[in-house]
């Protein structure tokens, strides 16, 4: 996350490119996490990818559910 210091170490680089792997493989991407910044990354290489991402954010006394990815007026196919 910007402004957040990322260790430039083998093993952050190895979860990094799992992770990316493990979004480019599916369809849809389902995040259940507590924190902003670990959904960041994950939502962002989603996006990238052009996969859909349902997001449910946790709070103490709340929660929030959101959509990520391609709109549905967007082809998900190339047209030639």
């Amino acid at each position: 996350m910007p402004g957040h210091a990322l260790a430039d170490d083998p093993s952050s680089r190895r979860d990094v490119a799992l992770l990316e792997t493990l979004i480019r493989e599916h369809d849809v991407i389902y995040l259940l996490t507590d924190t902003r910044e670990s959904r960041w990354l994950p939502t962002l290489i989603a996006s990238s990818n052009d996969k859909i991402l349902i997001n449910a954010a946790l709070g103490l006394d709340s929660w929030l559910v959101m959509r990520h990815g391609c709109s549905p007026e967007r082809p998900t196919t190339p047209e030639k």
